[in-house]
Parts: C-alpha cells; structure tokens; sequence
C-alpha cells in the first residue's frame, strides 16, 4: 500500500510541475515544445491508469477517463489550428491534466 501512494505521490508532483513550468514561458519555444508533449504523455498515464482500474460494469467512468485524452488532443488541434490561442490550449490542457488526477487517484 505504501509504494501505491508513493507513486500517486510522484505522479501529482510531476502533474503540478508540469503544469508550472507549461504556465511559465510564454514564448514558443523548442523547451514549450516538449513540456506540452510531456503534459500529454502524463494525461494519457493519467487516464490509462483510471481507466483500467475501473472494473468492467463501471461503463460511464471508463467513458469519462476516455475522455481526458480525448480533450488533451483537442488542445492540441486547437494550438496548431490557430496558433494565437496559446492560452486556452494550456486552460484546455489543465482540466485535462486534473480530471484525469482526480479520476486516477480518487475514483
């Protein structure tokens, strides 16, 4: 049980920088780059880890830890459609990152 918290842990310690370091620079950079990238990865982890510790009759939750991901992509379309909607891809990507935290760790 103490290696399951130690790794909540480090996966919400991780989320939180992340999501400082995504708010930090505001210009488009290589550095940016790769912070959203890892931002998505740990969505997609995130949402992997709720969704496959739901059991199989739990239809709606495993849906809405689908969704995440779902949402992250959307954010990303967004940033490479209309590249002056920097803001509300990173806003986008935060409910994202914590609707997958609060489903992977509470539900």
């Amino acid at each position: 049980m103490d290696v399951l918290v130690i790794i909540f842990a480090t996966l919400l310690i991780t989320a939180f920088v992340l999501q400082a370091l995504m708010y930090s620079s505001t210009k488009q950079s290589n550095k940016q780059q790769i912070i959203l990238a890892l931002n998505i990865l740990l969505v997609f982890l995130l949402s992997f880890f709720a969704y496959s510790s739901l059991p199989s009759n739990y239809t709606l939750q495993k849906v809405i830890a689908l969704i995440w991901p779902i949402t992250s992509i959307i954010a990303v379309f967004l940033k490479y459609k209309k590249p002056n909607t920097q803001l509300n891809t990173k806003l986008i990507l935060t409910i994202a990152m914590a609707g997958a935290l609060i489903q992977a760790i509470f539900v």
